[in-house]
């Protein structure tokens, strides 16, 4: 790992001051947690390896970069995902995150929403048809 990018959470405070003070990974901050993920991406299309250190709960704020980002470009992020809400949490408030907060993690595994096959061309015959003059269009799968 060479670069992490997080978004702050106290419950990953400790491991934050421990990459901060690494001499090989370069800690970034991020406002939210989409921004971590493309971060954490950018500096794997540079040749690093990026990492996303963030709290469960921000997890369901990432689906659209999980998504868009991640898995349909392949890049190779890491997630260490703290997980807030279970009977250690002090925080009355974080519990329906602990309820809901692990099921994110079995939505966005790889090949867990397939894509789309691409639009296949119209042959020449099916050009001359009425119905190649309507626009095309294409099923995008129920779980995305």
């Amino acid at each position: 790992m060479t670069l992490a990018a997080s978004v702050p959470d106290t419950w990953i405070g400790t491991l934050v001051r421990t990459v901060r003070e690494s001499k090989k990974i370069r800690a970034v901050d991020a406002a939210r947690e989409e921004e971590a993920v493309a971060i954490a991406c950018g500096a794997g299309l540079a040749g690093g390896r990026g990492a996303v250190l963030i709290q469960n709960a921000g997890l369901f704020n990432c689906g659209g970069v999980l998504a868009g980002l991640v898995q349909l470009y392949r890049i190779p992020c890491f997630f260490i995902v703290s997980y807030r809400g279970d009977g250690r949490d002090p925080v009355y408030y974080h519990a329906p995150k602990g309820r809901e907060g692990a099921s994110p993690s079995r939505r966005f595994r790889p090949g867990a929403c397939p894509l789309p096959s691409p639009i296949v061309p119209p042959t020449s015959r099916a050009r001359s048809s009425a119905a190649s003059r309507r626009p095309s269009s294409r099923a995008v799968p129920s779980c995305c």
